[in-house]
């Protein structure tokens, strides 16, 4: 496996994760990418927070993305959390504003999760009920993110409308429970799938063997439901057992403690690219599951450690030598990172905010360069 790391801000991930075909891949289905929190050391107990709830609003002319980036970034400021530890997801409804109008209205509805540390829990659930009570000061924030995130202030000024904030729950859970909660899968929900397979399988073969007056025929067949443990010794339970295909040295014993799924990969394809802007947070390993006909025989992974490259410019300077006060022109300036393996161009835009929003491109120039 090999991934090269071409989101160069620290703490952020992008580029494509590629792998081999397997020497024996006439049963592979497909391939589950994860990425993933693991430790030499074990997993431990962690206990955290999550606060879970609901919002709504009336808004037309934005795009999904637009909308989950907006709630994502309010919800963080306004519950004093680290935006990386928000969950959302957008559902977006049409309807006709009145019934003799041909023109929809787009209402939005979100439910959200944010799992965090136990000692950030009672502030954030005491934040979460405020806007509940009053949810004007984070109106204004959603609105003033939508705009940051590229929704056209006239069309948020026509019709932009909050509905409703709901804060349903905040309950401490052990750090190992928290991987049952959704878009997040751990190894035991993986082995029950199979099991559950198996379970029926084992059934209806022991079904079949009741039937047969011939006690070696019995005895034989459930030999044949015995299976081999990944240390190589047999159990005598039916059960799916977990091959350690990685790259970590023979005889170590890594611990995937949380795994969370990014995406399925189709037979015959053995890359995956990965979005840029995805959170490192504390994973610290990709995960591969080489989906087969025969889980019975076992679920084969494999992992490799991430390497987060940062390599971002710094002491960025301008200053304006056009003495005209509607344009501005003069040099831009900043320090090179100090690793440039893999920087190739600078892009330098103009914005209508610090991260970004409506920018607009003025320039690409070299990685040897430091100004423009």
């Amino acid at each position: 496996m090999t991934f090269l790391d071409l989101d160069l801000d620290a703490g952020d991930l992008g580029g494509t994760l590629e792998w081999a075909e397997p020497s024996d891949a006439t049963q592979v289905t497909r391939y589950d990418v994860y990425i993933t929190e693991a430790s030499h050391a074990g997993c431990g107990r962690i206990e955290v927070v999550v606060i879970s709830g609901s919002l709504s609003f009336g808004l037309d002319g934005a795009s999904p993305a637009q909308v989950e980036a907006a709630v994502k970034s309010s919800l963080a400021m306004s519950l004093g959390v680290d935006p990386r530890l928000v969950e959302v997801v957008v559902r977006q409804e049409q309807a006709r504003r009145l019934s003799h109008e041909r023109r929809l209205s787009t209402t939005w509805n979100v439910r959200y999760q944010v799992v965090l540390p136990a000692e950030q829990g009672p502030s954030a659930e005491r934040a979460a009920k405020a806007v509940r009570q009053d949810a004007s000061a984070f109106t204004k924030v959603l609105a003033e993110q939508l705009e940051v995130a590229g929704v056209d202030s006239a069309v948020l000024s026509a019709s932009f409308a909050f509905q409703s904030f709901e804060f349903v729950a905040a309950k401490s859970v052990a750090g190992e429970e928290v991987i049952s909660l959704a878009t997040i899968v751990d190894l035991e929900e993986l082995e029950s799938e199979s099991n559950t397979t198996e379970e029926l399988e084992s059934n209806n073969t022991n079904n079949t063997n009741n039937n047969n007056s011939n006690n070696d025929n019995n005895n034989n067949s459930n030999n044949n439901n015995t299976t081999v443990d990944s240390d190589g010794e047999s159990d005598g339970v039916n059960r799916t057992s977990l091959r350690r295909l990685s790259e970590t040295p023979e005889g170590s014993s890594l611990k995937l403690c949380r795994l969370v799924f990014l995406g399925a990969v189709s037979v015959g394809r053995f890359k995956f690219d990965v979005p840029a802007d995805t959170a490192l947070a504390s994973f610290t390993y990709f995960t591969i599951y080489t989906r087969t006909k025969l889980e019975s025989q076992g679920v084969a992974y494999s992992t490799l450690f991430i390497d987060d490259l940062a390599a971002s410019v710094s002491n960025v300077a301008f200053v304006d030598q056009d003495s005209s006060s509607a344009d501005i022109g003069g040099a831009v300036s900043w320090t090179q990172p100090s690793d440039l393996q893999r920087v190739a161009t600078y892009h330098v835009y103009l914005a209508a905010s610090e991260v970004g929003a409506s920018r607009l491109l003025v320039a690409d120039v070299r990685a040897d360069t430091t100004s423009t």
